[in-house]
């Protein structure tokens, strides 16, 4: 079976990884000589860099918070709502965001689990500068946004489809471009820029904001069960 047709069979199936098929697409940016493509197939599978303008699939509408605090005489709040509407606009901006740039492997592995939210913990520094404005008499101990599944759900399923399609394309130009020798050109530069554009670039987002008090860095890699809401942190 040709590597164009093992792409689409892999990305029609449910039972190949969304991983393993940007692996065999990597294969096949190299046989087209595709710099863009093993670019975007890279970033896939290692993440986005800050740097990065981010897919528009992976930026999420704003997000829902809650949080942990503590009050008067030791008394607690726990996963407790956090309007954004109580909020400066400047740090709304911080915590309603939420760009998905790490890796797609750890989003598969994250779905393989039963939890149907995950949690995005708030950056630090604007749990310092908004702790006690929140509730009157509180102060936040801890606050994170809520992921939903269907979120990451979207990423993986966008990347099958999007690959999916650019197979497609390469086939009805040159049925044999997967079969190529490394440096032979099965397809004409300008032609594969146009598939690749068309299909991974058309549309993107900056991951970057106007917010320039409070960096929204990505918390490290892991799966981490919170015990008071059922649901998992990344």
């Amino acid at each position: 079976m040709s590597l164009l047709r093992q792409i689409q069979d892999s990305a029609s199936s449910g039972e190949v990884s969304t991983t393993i098929l940007l692996r065999k697409c990597k294969i096949l940016s190299v046989r087209l000589a595709s710099s863009e493509l093993e670019n975007w197939i890279d970033n896939e599978l290692g993440g986005y860099s800050d740097d990065d303008k981010l897919p528009e699939y992976r930026v999420i509408p704003p997000a829902e918070s809650k949080g942990h605090f503590i009050g008067p005489a030791g008394r607690q709040l726990r996963n407790a709502s956090i309007p954004s509407a109580v909020l400066e606009p400047m740090v709304q901006e911080a915590v309603e965001s939420m760009s998905l740039t790490q890796a797609l492997p750890l989003y598969e592995d994250l779905l393989r689990n039963d939890c149907t939210t995950y949690q995005i913990p708030w950056p630090s520094n604007v749990l310092v500068y908004v702790g006690r404005k929140i509730i009157p008499g509180y102060n936040c101990l801890q606050a994170w946004k809520i992921l939903p599944r269907s979120a990451l759900v979207n990423v993986v399923e966008t990347v099958r489809n999007r690959i999916l399609n650019f197979a497609l394309e390469v086939e009805g130009v040159n049925p044999e471009a997967g079969e190529a020798p490394i440096g032979s050109q099965p397809i004409a530069d300008r032609i594969v820029h146009q598939i690749v554009h068309q299909n991974f670039y058309g549309s993107v987002g900056n991951v970057a904001t106007a917010c320039h008090e409070f960096q929204q860095q990505s918390p490290p890699l892991g799966l981490f069960t919170a015990e008071e809401s059922g649901e998992a942190r990344i």
